[in-house]
């Protein structure tokens, strides 16, 4: 990325600022450092109210899916609301390096407020705490302001690790400012929604979604700056018996949305992302919890198979879908490589299976949405999307992986990443077949093509036969991704339309700056080593546990939405076990 030289004045009175931050707060010793980094190009949030989204009627996403209000809080009671601060708001006006060290310095904020002010009279004492630092953070970031550029539009070169990284922490900053977990009223774990309230939110899933995102992100740029946060978050999410099912959730939970959450903790144990305490829920549990629960819900109807939702009582029910099933089998097979333990794999051969049985997948590697059990699965939802398609593929590559290249998966991984590739990537370019073209696309799937990169660039190393196929694909979508984000009010916002650039599409939101991003970080792989994901004999620390998931509940239909937020904690209703959950996770043992 081009800088523009900073002269000596400027640049000492925005050290001299800097310093003053780190010395406040007792800053570690890296963001010090990074007080010394020349300022990239300044930055501006997003829009502040994002527009609802786009209405279509489509099988098997979140758009129909709740008939009743949903609670939209955790089972742990979030921070009292605090007084607007408009000083916080001029973090968003900083350059990346400049904002990543105010980001630090917010956080340390809102911690020292959260983990040392007394309970009793909370809210009062936050009150009083946020005024008192206001007025710095604002002296704060009109100093640094004074070492800043601006600029608008994403500048990359794609041939350069350096430009990567800048062009990438800066759309993970602009994402991060529609989260407001970590400030008092918001939900730590969790973006604002779902849908209705705000109309424009977002629903759980994707939560979970965005936190595997920047794990990924971390892993390839080595920028920490989020990690805190992303540890917090999903330590926050993982409800009540570790299961990644929170109850206040429960009115909206699919068999997709709490494998995200799941595939988001596999993710951590496979890159050794900084483990939680023994007393906390560790990754690798966490990921074999969703794993287990989930390996006993497929029932008789169209001979097997997850359905879409968890609950008989919620809309969906009646669905099987690609996407439940694929995170499962995605999720069996990366266990299967992490652990040994053939039994997983099991698991995921039973799943492929059954997929390709009921026509789900035909015999050219198409991946269709859906079908009701009414008509036995019969009625197929012919409709197609990437993240079907990615997370398939990178459960075949990690099936090919653990069989040490075995010519049934190479077949199988080869068929899915031609098709793939042939439906998705039009003139080399990520496409979003089903809704792209006139922009019909809800929330979700406006975040799709950020699963679609970054599975594309896991399989690379889970099959590095695929690398040649793959790469050109993502380093073209990650230069029409850059060139298309110069839409809103700061000029770098991103779209989803990547072919149109470099105009932008009008849309905007987490899932647009998430898939961007994405697609951008992962061409790091031809530039810098970027380690694989690591087994339990290959350097992995997390701690499994053969029967995480077996206190789950099974059918809790009493949990139904209370009737205010300030009801959480109130109590959890009697839960049935699953089961015979005892017997089948005795062999899930390391």
């Amino acid at each position: 990325m081009r800088r523009e030289p900073i002269g000596r004045n400027k640049l000492d009175t925005r050290r001299h600022a800097q310093f003053q931050i780190a010395h406040y707060l007792d800053i570690d010793q890296s963001a010090t450092q990074l007080a010394h980094q020349r300022a990239r190009p300044c930055q501006h949030s997003p829009p502040a109210t994002p527009p609802p989204p786009p209405s279509i009627n489509s099988h098997g996403h979140h758009l129909d899916i709740l008939l009743s209000p949903v609670v939209t809080f955790t089972h742990r009671r979030p921070c009292a609301p605090e007084p607007a601060d408009k000083e916080v708001s001029n973090l968003h006006s900083l350059p990346s390096r400049c904002s990543t060290l105010l980001w630090r310095t917010h956080q340390r904020v809102l911690g020292h407020r959260r983990h040392h002010l007394p309970a009793t009279d909370h809210e009062h004492q936050s009150s009083l705490f946020i005024n008192m630092h206001s007025s710095f953070l604002s002296r704060a970031a009109t100093a640094l302001l004074l070492g800043c550029n601006l600029v608008s539009a994403i500048d990359l070169d794609i041939d350069s690790a350096d430009s990567i990284k800048n062009a990438a922490a800066t759309i993970a900053y602009d994402m991060m400012s529609y989260y407001k977990g970590n400030t008092s009223g918001g939900i730590i774990g969790v973006l604002p929604g779902p849908p209705p309230d705000p109309t424009w939110g977002y629903y759980w899933w994707e939560s979970g979604a965005m936190w595997g995102t920047m794990i990924d992100y971390w892993h390839y740029t080595n920028d920490t700056s989020y990690n805190d946060v992303v540890y917090a978050g999903v330590q926050w999410q993982v409800g009540e018996n570790d299961d990644m099912m929170p109850s206040n959730w429960s009115q909206s939970m699919g068999n997709d949305d709490q494998a995200f959450w799941g595939m988001t903790a596999m993710l951590a144990a496979e890159y050794n992302f900084q483990n939680p305490p023994p007393t906390a829920p560790q990754w690798l549990a966490l990921a074999q919890a969703v794993f287990n629960t989930q390996a006993v819900r497929p029932d008789t109807t169209c001979g097997g198979g997850l359905r879409w939702q968890v609950y008989p009582y919620l809309t969906g029910y009646d669905y099987k879908n690609s996407i439940a099933n694929g995170c499962f089998f995605n999720l069996g097979a990366r266990l299967a490589r992490y652990t040994n333990n053939q039994t997983y794999a099991d698991y995921a051969e039973k799943t492929w299976t059954w997929i390709t049985g009921v026509g789900l997948m035909d015999a050219d590697y198409n991946i269709y949405d859906g079908a009701h059990i009414e008509d036995n699965c019969t009625d197929i939802n012919k409709v197609q999307f990437s993240y079907n398609m990615a997370v398939w593929l990178l459960g075949a590559a990690n099936m090919y992986n653990y069989t040490n290249g075995s010519a049934i998966w190479q077949e199988r991984t080869t068929g899915l990443l031609n098709t793939t590739l042939n439906l998705f990537f039009p003139n080399d370019i990520a496409y979003e077949v089903a809704c792209e073209t006139k922009l019909t696309c809800t929330t979700d799937m406006y975040s799709f093509k950020a699963y679609l990169t970054r599975w594309l660039a896991s399989t690379t190393k889970m099959a590095p036969f695929t690398y040649d196929l793959i790469m050109p694909r993502l380093r073209a979508s990650a230069i029409a991704a850059a060139a298309q984000c110069v839409g809103g009010s700061n000029g770098r916002t991103c779209g989803l339309s990547w072919s149109k650039a470099p105009a932008w599409d009008g849309t905007y939101g987490v899932g647009q700056q998430m898939a961007a991003m994405s697609a951008i970080f992962v061409n790091l792989l031809p530039l810098e080593n970027v380690a694989p994901p690591v087994t339990n004999v290959t350097g992995g620390t997390s701690v499994g546990n053969s029967n995480a998931g077996s206190q789950s509940v099974a059918n809790p239909e009493a949990l139904l939405p209370v009737a205010s937020k300030d009801k959480v904690g109130a109590g959890i209703l009697t839960t049935v076990v699953l089961l015979g959950a005892t017997g089948m996770f005795g062999w899930m043992s390391l």
